[in-house]
Order: C-alpha cells, then sequence, then structure tokens
C-alpha cells in the first residue's frame, strides 16, 4: 500500500527529530535548534518519496541536502551556540538555504521542542 500524505509527514518528522537530537547529542553547550519552513518540507519529501520506493530516501535526502551543508556551517562556526538554522528553500526553489540565526530574545524566542531521546 503506498503511504499516504499523514504518513509520510510523520516519517519526515522522525527523521527530522532524529536530526535534531544529534545536533543536541554532538554539540552538547553548543548545540542550536533546526527550525524547518513549510517550503523545506515539501522539497524534502519531494526528492526523498516515490511511488515504487515509498520514503526509503528520504534519510538520504536529509543527509545531502541538510546535514552535509550543516557539518560545514559548524565547521566554520557559522551557527551560534543556542541560536537557531533556518532552513527553507531558496528562491530558485530547487535548493535549500539554511540560514544560522543568533538566539532570540527572550519574548520572542519559541522554545524548541527536545525530541525524546529514547525511539
Amino acid at each position: 500500500q503506498p503511504l499516504d500524505s499523514a504518513a509520510l509527514d510523520e516519517i519526515l518528522d522522525q527523521q527530522l527529530r532524529r536530526l535534531q537530537r544529534h545536533v543536541y547529542e554532538r554539540m552538547s553547550v553548543r548545540s542550536f535548534s533546526i527550525e524547518i519552513d513549510q517550503s523545506a518540507r515539501a522539497l524534502l519529501l519531494r526528492e526523498g518519496v516515490s511511488q515504487e520506493y515509498g520514503a526509503r530516501e528520504l534519510k538520504r535526502v536529509i543527509h545531502r541536502r541538510i546535514l552535509q551543508p550543516l557539518a560545514s556551517l559548524v565547521a566554520a562556526n557559522r551557527v551560534p551556540p543556542l541560536g537557531y538554522l533556518r532552513v527553507s528553500v531558496d528562491p530558485g526553489g530547487e535548493s535549500l538555504t539554511l540560514l544560522p540565526e543568533p538566539p532570540r530574545a527572550r519574548s520572542q524566542r519559541r522554545e524548541p521542542v527536545r525530541p525524546p531521546l529514547a525511539e
């Protein structure tokens, strides 16, 4: 049976929670929150899901489109501790833009939802 959109959204959410947990565990006090907008989610699903293979490719797409560029940003100290990494689709609609942001003021700050450690 092909997966419906709710199941695909849940699979994407699980993969993104794993990515966020990885950042929290590896970066410790230098960790940051990742915010992925709807257009970026749609691109990830479009590239990571097929009729033939379902969502099997989604993890690799997240690795290639988010994790690899993120590693370069972290290595260059471009993501501030306790800050945010905003992921969106570039104006051309074909690639993702990763934009580091500083920590927000307490009144503006949306507290990140930390994923459960056990899955």
